[in-house]
């Protein structure tokens, strides 16, 4: 989980923002029927962890791109 949908949604689109509960009750929806959610960062992993549980969240750490490609 990159970012939630409905925030970057909602932010882009002022027209939508009515409709934010309930596009977040979509959100929600898949992330409960996530196997394992992977978060890259504490603050998805902490909203995932709401709905999911914590056994259930792995924060992955930010990846050194300057290492990746030699």
């Amino acid at each position: 989980m990159d970012s939630s949908l409905v925030d970057q949604l909602t932010d882009k689109w002022r027209s939508l923002r009515p409709l934010r509960g309930f596009l977040r009750l979509f959100e929600k929806l898949a992330v409960r029927r996530s196997s394992l959610v992977f978060a890259v960062c504490e603050d998805l992993a902490c909203e995932s962890a709401a709905w999911v549980g914590s056994e259930r969240v792995v924060v992955l750490p930010d990846a050194d791109q300057r290492r990746a490609c030699r």
